[in-house]
């Protein structure tokens, strides 16, 4: 059986996709952390870059990304202009 994921599902259960910005130096450090979840675009540029259905929009606006389909599909990493989608989700 195939495991069907939502990107939010995947984004909230791996850590790679929290983008960390250190500022100062050393002892004044500041670092900053912002978590890049999937934002279930509309009109999503990942769907229309991946093949087979490996990402697809549920009725309700859920965006879907089907690990087992969408694994080798690279572009679809680089079609998010969020950066939420990650090479460790489609593997």
């Amino acid at each position: 059986m195939a495991r069907i994921l939502s990107a939010t599902a995947l984004s909230r259960t791996k850590m790679d996709n929290i983008h960390g910005k250190e500022r100062g130096q050393y002892p004044f450090i500041d670092v900053a952390y912002l978590a890049v979840p999937c934002l279930h675009c509309d009109n999503a540029p990942c769907i229309r870059a991946a093949k087979d259905g490996a990402i697809y929009k549920r009725p309700d606006g859920i965006v879907i990304i089907d690990p087992v389909k969408a694994k080798g599909q690279k572009k679809v990493i680089n079609a998010c202009p969020y950066s939420a989608i990650s090479s460790k989700k489609i593997r």
